[in-house]
């Protein structure tokens, strides 16, 4: 049940029985789906059936039959309202050092798992305002790939209804969720409801646009276990090249990678190559399996503010805005945070999942090109060598980034989630080695002056 007492924490049998109505739909096979009979639904036809933005069925917990709901993906901070628990050993300090210059125009979100990273200590300020991200964003279609793989993964650990293919069946389960079947809306959380399984934000249906059946076959290198990503090995050396190509030649430099190289380059961030390839990463996902994972996790919630959202694939298409509000691509420093947490507590999708996308935002990795991080280069220039999974966002009106951090590298003392957004490079600089002298001095490590 829900602490929360919105989404799913319901008050009556019935709303417990319409939580259940993804498990009955996908393993109490011996009836078809209540849209209708079970079909061998092909892409064109899932894409076809797709009108409106519904919510599709995710699991967590490597593989297990175990609903993804903002309950189980509550990170460790979350208050029954819906916002968030604030440490009284970290907000003070945090509050007084967002009070002072430089750092009173910014927007940040502290998270300290040293002690146990399943009982973390949350504090921010203004880390419930929905606000541009620029190329943060990227984390969700990263997210939304591994969720992917995860719920193809638990599909297919059971027969198909009809025998055939575990793809066809799960595009016709998520075409079914279209149905509303007449019946009244449940609440969700703040200013979301849904009819069956159909999103409506205040009382309203949200149109869908292209593109929005996830592309399976371009996902995945093939219908058959594990359900691997696509892949095409390539070498640092190699990824560069096509990330210099794309300059030279645009789209096709980028489209000639397999979905886990695109992926990587994502991941890294080199830009522009890193925007279109966000882009085809969208193209294969859709934007409705996205903002259904965004949703069903938490890491997009009204309640608190907003959260994490992709509404414009970085290219050329655009979707629409958050459900509260606010610009197409964006999220809250809270959101992020989230995110970062349960990426460090191995509950982003499932350990093996949390583990892939770590591997994508290390700035240390060989497997990629990367940007670089102001976060880790100020720490090792004070603090000597950190360990930095993290995304950063550049444009105009400021800096983003938000970072898992681990420090030293070698034996951590220290491991927290900082997230600052909207400002300047420099004071990004100085206000991570700030938090990072609050994180230590939170756990009683000394640190040079």
């Amino acid at each position: 049940m829900d602490r929360r007492g919105t989404a799913w924490g319901f008050a009556s049998r019935r709303q417990v029985e319409e939580a259940n109505l993804f498990e009955r739909d996908l393993f109490g096979y011996n009836a078809p789906p209540r849209g209708g009979a079970i079909r061998e639904e092909t892409l064109e036809g899932l894409r076809k059936r797709l009108t409106h933005l519904s919510f599709f069925p995710h699991w967590t917990k490597g593989g297990t039959a175990v609903r993804m709901t903002p309950a189980e993906m509550d990170p460790g901070y979350y208050k029954a309202d819906g916002t968030y628990n604030l440490a009284p050993s970290l907000q003070p300090q945090l509050t007084a050092l967002v009070g002072r210059a430089p750092f009173t125009d910014s927007r940040v979100a502290l998270v300290d798992l040293t002690k146990d990273r399943n009982v973390p200590e949350f504090a921010g300020v203004r880390h419930m305002e929905q606000v541009f991200i620029a190329s943060v964003v990227k984390i969700a279609p990263l997210l939304a790939g591994f969720q992917l793989q995860q719920d193809i993964r638990a599909m297919a650990r059971r027969p198909t209804p009809t025998g055939g293919g575990v793809f066809d069946w799960a595009r016709d389960v998520w075409a079914d969720t279209q149905h509303d079947n007449g019946g009244a809306s449940v609440p969700f959380t703040r200013d979301i409801e849904l009819r069956g399984k159909l999103v409506l934000v205040k009382g309203k249906k949200v149109d869908l646009v292209d593109p929005r059946a996830p592309r399976l076959d371009a996902v995945f290198a093939a219908e058959a276990k594990p359900f691997a990503f696509a892949s095409t090995p390539k070498t640092r050396d190699e990824l560069r090249a096509a990330i210099n190509e794309f300059k030279r030649i645009g789209k096709p430099a980028i489209d000639a990678l397999a979905f886990m190289q695109r992926m990587m380059v994502v991941g890294g961030g080199l830009v522009p190559a890193s925007n279109y390839a966000m882009a085809t990463l969208v193209r294969d996902l859709g934007f409705p399996y996205i903002a259904s994972t965004l949703i069903q996790s938490g890491l997009y919630d009204p309640a608190r503010g907003g959260g994490l959202w992709l509404g414009d694939d970085h290219d050329r298409i655009i979707w629409t805005r958050p459900p509260a509000g606010g610009p197409l691509n964006s999220g809250t420093p809270g959101s992020l945070a989230s995110y970062m947490t349960l990426l460090a507590q191995d509950r982003l999708v499932s350990p093996t999942a949390s583990q892939g996308i770590r591997d994508l935002l290390d700035k240390d990795t060989t497997a990629m090109p990367t940007l670089r991080s102001p976060f880790e280069d100020a720490l090792e220039a004070k603090f000597g060598d950190a360990r930095v999974f993290e995304k950063i966002g550049i444009a105009a009106g400021g800096v983003d980034e938000c970072a898992l951090i681990e420090w030293p590298a070698a034996a951590p003392r220290l491991r927290y989630v900082a997230v600052s957004l909207r400002s300047s490079n420099p004071v990004l600089e100085k206000l991570i080695v700030e938090l990072h002298r609050i994180v230590a001095a939170n756990n009683g490590v000394a640190l040079p002056p």
